[in-house]
């Protein structure tokens, strides 16, 4: 046990960083999908797909060694870093099952599969799983057993707590458990927001993940192989499971870091974006003449959609406050950045950790919604930089941010249809939604009037001053006006809608000035239009 112990303090204190800690992980998930190419029957003697090699398996095992991860940061408190780097160490004993399954099964042998069952059929698996199930073979039994008792081993090193390791050790068989499962879970969920009930037995979730090409809204490309996309589509799961992990991690790390974060998102606004994403989304179906999202693929396609336009906001919003910091220190002085809140440092990790997760996250959504995701981000990013300021320039600045709405519209539209011909877009839509927010996005701006104007941006609000408010309320009104023009909106929603533009108009001209009633007002609206087109059309 001294020497065990030895060996963890030495391999926790080596002080690496990051980038090797990361390569350690890299390193040993891409050994062990190259030698599971000689063991797991179900390659039939071929490589991997890129799609399994670079995002199925790696994001997968990311989600298993993250949940160790903060399993022992929660029970053991000790040093974040020292336990990443334990658990970077750790992941090589993935390298056992193909090495232990070509002895027992010899080459081919044995099928590396996900456990699938109704909840009774799971719960005797689970139970079973380590010691009479034949759902995994002998070399994922091992590999399961010696990772559980080195969860337990380390707990009760750093707690001296037996109670704590038993609990530690627990939580990893479920969270691997979990991993294992997640294609019967995800199934479930669609299933209840559906509305259907299709027992989870094998054949089921087998048949329930099997895409046929002429029948789903959804497919990249009709030429894309069905266990190509299925890879694609379920590893979305996989990258949800990462961010809420990291989501725990980062507020058991910083509480007050966690929720300056979360403020700083400026959530209003990130509703904006995702309800344009759903407006897309409808049109597109109307356009199919379907009312409602149709299989499992476009749920996770929309996940994937949700996830990339958040972490893309993120990135922007960053990118922004950078480029902002003396404006911010004038008319946002309760921003992180101006507070000093992040070091240098950790301000451009995150930043840059929104931007692979935004493009990540994209193209797991779809090619056609990764594309817009960039140009969402190139459109925000000349926008801010102090280079490029499209923000100084009063038309221009309107120009790019509705053209990203644009773009979040058409990202909800091809995350339904993703094979539609650019043709059948609908022009007369996508103009309309240009021209509102171009008539209306000016309204963000009336906040930060004193720091604009003390740092030579010129937009409308700085321009006309104390006129600013009425010019933009005439533009609310000719906006408005446009909605009946370009959606034709019925009886309802135009009512609702007028009697919002008023509210808006009110809170817009009411000194002093806030901006928050005007945005909850646009969001409340959103939220109205969106489920009476969705639920009530």
């Amino acid at each position: 046990m001294e020497i065990i112990k030895q060996f963890i303090n030495k391999v926790e204190n080596l002080d690496l960083p990051l980038p090797q800690i990361l390569l350690l992980f890299a390193t040993s998930i891409f050994l062990r999908t190259f030698f599971e190419n000689f063991t797991n029957s179900n390659n039939a003697g071929y490589f991997t797909s890129p799609v399994d090699t670079f995002l199925h398996y790696p994001l997968w095992y990311i989600g298993v060694f993250l949940s160790i991860i903060v399993i022992l940061y929660l029970i053991t408190k000790h040093d974040l870093k020292k336990i990443i780097t334990f658990v970077a160490f750790g992941s090589f004993i993935i390298l056992l099952p193909p090495l232990v399954d070509f002895i027992v099964y010899r080459f081919l042998g044995h099928p590396y599969n996900f456990i699938a069952g109704d909840y009774p059929t799971l719960v005797r698996h689970f139970i079973h799983l380590l010691f009479t199930t034949d759902a995994i073979g002998v070399g994922i039994k091992i590999e399961i057993i010696i990772a559980i008792i080195g969860v337990g081993a380390y707990i009760y090193m750093k707690t001296k707590n037996i109670l704590h390791s038993f609990i530690g050790t627990f939580l990893a068989y479920v969270a691997i458990f979990f991993f294992l499962t997640i294609p019967v879970h995800v199934m479930t969920l669609v299933q209840t927001f559906q509305g259907t009930t299709i027992p989870t037995t094998p054949e089921n979730v087998v048949s329930f993940y099997s895409l046929d090409p002429t029948d789903s809204l959804s497919v990249l490309n009709e030429d894309t192989p069905v266990q190509h996309y299925f890879s694609q589509k379920i590893s979305i799961s996989f990258l949800v499971s990462i961010l809420v992990l990291l989501l725990v991690l980062a507020y058991r790390k910083n509480k007050r870091k966690f929720f300056s974060i979360l403020h700083n998102a400026r959530i209003l606004r990130l509703l904006h974006w995702w309800f344009i994403d759903l407006l897309g989304a409808y049109f597109a179906l109307a356009q199919s003449g379907v009312n409602r999202l149709p299989d499992i693929y476009i749920w996770l396609t929309m996940t994937a959609l949700f996830v990339s336009i958040a972490m893309a906001w993120l990135f922007s919003v960053w990118e922004n406050d950078e480029a902002d910091i003396a404006i911010d220190s004038i008319s946002n002085q309760e921003r992180p950045l101006v507070k000093g809140l992040f070091s240098p440092h950790e301000w451009t990790t995150l930043k840059y950790m929104f931007l692979f997760f935004a493009l990540l996250a994209g193209w797991l959504a779809g090619y056609t919604i990764f594309i817009y995701i960039i140009l969402f981000i190139l459109t925000y990013y000349y926008y801010s930089r102090e280079a490029f300021r499209f923000k100084q320039y009063l038309v221009v600045s309107s120009f790019a941010v509705s053209l990203n709405t644009v773009f979040a519209f058409l990202a909800g539209f091809f995350a339904i249809q993703s094979n539609t011909n650019i043709g059948s877009l609908p022009f007369f839509i996508l103009l309309g939604t240009f021209v509102i927010y171009f008539l209306v996005e000016n309204v963000k701006n009336m906040k930060d009037i004193p720091g604009d104007r003390a740092c030579g941006i010129r937009t409308f609000p700085v321009i006309f001053g104390k006129y600013a408010s009425i010019g933009l309320s005439i533009f609310i009104i000719i906006a408005g006006a446009l909605v009946g023009i370009f959606f034709h909106p019925p009886l309802d929603i135009s009512i609702i809608g007028i009697i919002m533009l008023l509210c808006a108009l009110y809170f817009l001209n009411k000194k002093p000035y806030r901006e928050q009633p005007i945005f909850v007002l646009y969001i409340i609206f959103m939220a109205i239009v969106l489920v009476r087109l969705f639920f009530f059309t």
